[in-house]
């Protein structure tokens, strides 16, 4: 009988154990707040949860980082019978767009408040200037770099967009880009707008068009407008007829633009180049980062190839076309191929090319985004799907930047493989996972400096792979958890064990896995030394401030802040 009540205690302190640790893992509740009403109109939070905002069509209120209110009011007390839009702009300012007053009148009357205090800055028929000056995306005092740093050379500055294909590490995405962009995001909607600064020459690059009314998944025909500005005075500006191809499920339209070398490089299914001084079209080529099939199920598939790799030496183009589908060099002036690889087979995929001490490196194969379109042929109804799918023969290849002559390819690896990750170079050396092991090669010869095989790591499923900052160790984030290796020994540093895995990101210092299929879960860890230290149900990337802190959680009035750990 005792011996049976000691084994009941037993249990009962092990489960309360265990109970209490997993209670301990998770993200402590700073505070609770509540707007004090239903905010049907407007609720967010800037970057760094210092600013709630919540509104209703009647009232506005502002709740400060720890928890109090800092101002509310309703809109009958400023003259107003009802709010019809309420957006704030990360910038101190809430921007409240009110109905007319009376029925007869047409005239929205906008105002613009301090998010501190609630003061009016701004009225409609005031300065239209000064609107704009405080709109304006203030420059933050203290930037936090978010972007995990990507196993990939530096070459000379790019201004605007620096494109990755594949896996967005800075996102935690599957198939989207890797975007850095110092100028203003696109705005999908009517019309698109785009912008990139130059400061060396205080110099902004615009790209600007109407969106189609009819779009198309094969691709369509649009006007856009690429010009120059300084200090408000146009330098130019010049008009092009490109094809644009629009996704079909999320509805984005695949182009983009950057600045390199004194010249813009505007992306679509093709490529333009303009002179940075003049707008002067200077060459084109072709470029194909889309495969489309039309019928009852369309279907598309999107980024199988890298951007355009810019150098003072040329410009390398995975070129996927039928007539090419391989890699090209370009002349950086005129266009002019200088030579093109073999050509490779119309099932590949090209996400990655990059060059360091003369030797071009291009991965081959990688998930890609796949939308499709299912209309039942009974009764029209559609179906829409996207996904993330493994295409083409998984390879890597060196070849020469001056003849294009093949170096070395995946056969040095000795291995049958299924995947490769993302490519890290470090003082002539490249180093990458594959499903079968870890290797170092030497990047001219491809001989294999280190091996370092992988047993029970499913790194097929891989969904981030970069170097640390000093270069000295590498990291891969899997479905089945983290795995760090160092680069000089190809020794393992640890292996961190985490269940269905689907994402990473970084806010701050701090680094989060997405779990779950819905990615509705967070884990918290320590990249260094591989430990986790903190998770929370229900909550998305979105929902983590931009210093990594805290995590945020809205329900129409109420607000729920946690300390991250």
């Amino acid at each position: 009988m005792i011996s049976s009540i000691k084994k009941i205690i037993f249990i009962l302190i092990l489960f309360l154990v265990i109970t209490d640790t997993i209670a301990q893992d998770k993200f402590p509740l700073a505070w609770k707040a509540d707007h004090g009403f239903k905010a049907t109109l407007c609720r967010t939070w800037d970057d760094y949860g210092t600013y709630f905002i919540g509104a209703s069509e009647k009232e506005i209120s502002v709740i400060g980082k720890e928890g109090k209110s800092l101002w509310r009011f309703k809109f009958q007390e400023k003259g107003f019978k009802e709010a019809k839009e309420v957006w704030y702009y990360n910038n101190g300012v809430v921007e409240v767009t009110y109905k007319p007053v009376e029925k007869k009148s047409q005239e929205e009357i906008v105002v613009l408040y301090d998010v501190q205090n609630g003061n009016e800055l701004w009225k409609t028929g005031n300065d239209e200037n000064k609107f704009k000056e405080l709109i304006k995306p203030k420059p933050q005092e203290n930037p936090v770099d978010n972007s995990i740093p990507l196993a990939s050379l530096p070459l000379k500055k790019v201004y605007g967009t620096k494109i990755r294909r594949d896996i967005n590490v800075t996102t935690a995405d599957y198939g989207s880009f890797v975007v850095y962009r110092p100028g203003v995001p696109f705005t999908w909607g009517k019309e698109v707008n785009s912008e990139i600064y130059i400061p060396e020459k205080s110099i902004e690059v615009n790209l600007n068009y109407k969106r189609k009314l009819l779009r198309a998944a094969i691709g369509k025909t649009t006007v856009i407008n690429v010009s120059a500005n300084k200090g408000g005075t146009q330098l130019w500006s010049s008009e092009l007829k490109v094809k644009i191809v629009s996704t079909i499920v999320s509805d984005e339209d695949m182009i983009d633009f950057f600045v390199s070398q004194n010249k813009v490089f505007v992306v679509y299914e093709g490529i333009s180049v303009l002179d940075l001084s003049t707008g002067k079209l200077l060459w084109t080529s072709d470029f194909n980062n889309s495969e489309v099939s039309v019928g009852l199920k369309a279907r598309q598939e999107l980024s199988i190839a890298d951007m355009p790799l810019v150098t003072d030496d040329g410009v390398y183009i995975a070129d996927l076309t039928s007539e090419t589908y391989g890699i090209k060099k370009c002349d950086l002036e005129t266009g002019n191929v200088l030579w093109k690889s073999p050509k490779y087979s119309s099932s590949d995929v090209i996400p990655f090319v990059t060059i360091q001490g003369g030797v071009v490196l291009a991965k081959f194969g990688g998930i890609i985004n796949v939308q499709s379109v299912i209309t039942n042929p009974n009764n029209g109804a559609e179906t829409y799907k996207t996904e993330f799918k493994m295409r083409g023969k998984a390879g890597i290849k060196a070849f020469d930047s001056k003849t294009g002559k093949v170096l070395w390819d995946e056969k040095k690896l000795g291995d049958k493989i299924d995947f490769i990750s993302d490519l890290i170079q470090d003082n002539g050396k490249v180093s990458f996972f594959s499903d079968k092991a870890f290797y170092t090669i030497d990047l001219k010869s491809g001989d294999m400096l280190n091996k370092v095989v992988i047993k029970d790591l499913k790194v097929d499923k891989a969904i981030a792979v970069w170097s640390s900052d000093d270069g000295k160790l590498a990291y891969a984030v899997y479905d089945n958890g983290v795995f760090a290796v160092d680069l000089a020994s190809g020794k393992t540093k640890y292996e961190l064990k985490v269940s269905d895995v689907n994402g990473v990101f970084k806010r701050g210092n701090r680094y989060f896995l997405q779990i779950g299929e819905d990615l509705n879960k967070l884990v918290s860890f320590d990249l260094e030394e591989g430990k986790l230290k903190g998770k929370m149900d229900d909550a998305y990337k979105r929902n983590v401030t931009v210093d990594g802190q805290s995590v945020i959680k809205l329900n129409w009035g109420e607000i729920e802040k946690y300390t991250v750990k």
